[in-house]
C-alpha cells in the first residue's frame, strides 16, 4: 500500500487527506513491476487475488488493441509513469494537471501516515503521484518550497492564461506543462529572491494547515479562501517571482 493525492486534493501550499491506494509493486533495493497475479512473491495472499480479479477484468473489458499490446501492468506503468518514482525519499512538488488557477503543494515522501479501516490502523510510508497531477521530486526541501511558491504565484498563472484551453462555458481549464514554459531558473541559494520564495513557501504550508478542514466535497471554494488567508504573502510572492522570470536565467530539471 501506498499514498497519494489526485488533483482535486491540492489546494495553495496543502492538500487534504491522502488517499491510500493499492499498486502492483515490489519494494526491495529498487522498485520492480509485478507481472502476474500468481507470481512467486505474492503466491497465496490476498493481493494475489486481488490481482486476479483485476486481470479477469481487464481481459474482458479493456479494448481489443490495449489487450493486444499490453497487460494491465503495462498499462498501469505507461511510459514508466510508476516505476520511475521515487516514493521513499525526498520531496514532491505537485501542481494541478487541470483547474482554472494552478495550485501546488509540497509532500514530505517518508512521511508517516495513518489511515483507520473498519478499526484497522495501517500506517504508510511512500508517497506516489497521480497522473491527474505533475510531479517534480527533489532531495531539497528548499528547492521544493521554492518551485511551490513560484507554482502558487499569481504572476505564472496570469502568464498562462492565454494559453489555457477552454470548457464549455468559456472557462480556462487544462494546465498541463504551461507553467514549465516560462523559463523558471533554477534554484540558487545564494540569490535573495530564491531565499526569500523558500521562506514564505514554508510559513504559508504551516499556515494552510490550520485552516484545512477535515472533510470537503470540493476543493475549489477551499482554494479560493486560502489565497484570501495569504494574500499578504502571495503579493511578497508575486514581486520575487516577476523579478525572477523576467532574468530568465534557465529552466528547472524536468518535471514530469
Amino acid at each position: 500500500m501506498v499514498t497519494t493525492l489526485l488533483s482535486k486534493d491540492i489546494v495553495p501550499f496543502g492538500n487534504l487527506a491522502r488517499r491510500m491506494i493499492a499498486v502492483p509493486l515490489l519494494f526491495n533495493d529498487d522498485i520492480k513491476l509485478l507481472s502476474s497475479y500468481n507470481q512467486k512473491e505474492i503466491m497465496g495472499t490476498s493481493f494475489s487475488k486481488y490481482l486476479e480479479k483485476a486481470e479477469w477484468n481487464w481481459n474482458k473489458h479493456a479494448p481489443i488493441k490495449s489487450r493486444k499490446n499490453m497487460t494491465i501492468y503495462d498499462r498501469i506503468d505507461y511510459q514508466k509513469d510508476l516505476t520511475s518514482q521515487n516514493p521513499f525519499h525526498g520531496y514532491t512538488v505537485l501542481y494541478v494537471k487541470s483547474a482554472t488557477n494552478l495550485a501546488s503543494c509540497v509532500v514530505t515522501n517518508s512521511e508517516k501516515y495513518s489511515f483507520l479501516i473498519n478499526e484497522n490502523k495501517f500506517e504508510i510510508q511512500s508517497f506516489f503521484a497521480d497522473a491527474t497531477t505533475y510531479f517534480y521530486t527533489t532531495d531539497s526541501e528548499e528547492e521544493a518550497y521554492y518551485l511551490c511558491s513560484i507554482f502558487n504565484s499569481k504572476t505564472l498563472n496570469e502568464k498562462i492564461k492565454p494559453f489555457q484551453s477552454r470548457g464549455a462555458f468559456g472557462g480556462a481549464r487544462d494546465i498541463h506543462k504551461l507553467p514549465l514554459s516560462f523559463n523558471i531558473p533554477k534554484y540558487d541559494p545564494r540569490i535573495r529572491d530564491h531565499k526569500e520564495l523558500v521562506d514564505i513557501g514554508i510559513q504559508c504550508s504551516k499556515k494552510v494547515k490550520q485552516h484545512l478542514p477535515d472533510k470537503i466535497k470540493s476543493s475549489g471554494p477551499l482554494r479560493g479562501k486560502i489565497r484570501e488567508i495569504l494574500e499578504n504573502e502571495l503579493s511578497i510572492i508575486d514581486k520575487c517571482v516577476k523579478k525572477i522570470l523576467e532574468k530568465k536565467s534557465g529552466k528547472t530539471g524536468s518535471i514530469t
